[in-house]
């Protein structure tokens, strides 16, 4: 079944474990367990709220963190840049979502 991580809006795939108080959620190499108050399932009236600030922050970590891959060295040498960069990229993908 689906199901969302809250606060992040990751949508995963989840199989109940025991008495549906934790599910499991299958990943590449393993699985993760994730309390029921942790996920927010599509038949609830919280799962088409998005937490935009929450998604905010999560694309521009996961922004930097491949910007820092890509040019092959620590972040702190551009950091203020750097951030900035990952920030708007950030904003930029919220407007283009959100237009949707």
């Amino acid at each position: 079944m689906k199901a969302r991580i809250r606060g992040t809006n990751i949508e995963v795939d989840v199989q109940p474990f025991y008495d549906e108080t934790g599910y499991f959620a299958g990943f590449k190499g393993g699985y993760n367990y994730y309390h029921s108050a942790d996920l927010v399932f599509p038949d609830t009236p919280d799962w088409d709220k998005t937490d935009w600030s929450s998604f905010r922050r999560e694309a521009a970590k996961d922004i930097l963190a491949a910007f820092a891959a890509k040019i092959g060295h620590p972040i702190d040498d551009y950091s203020e840049q750097s951030c900035k960069y990952a920030i708007n990229l950030a904003d930029e993908l919220i407007r283009q979502l959100k237009e949707k």
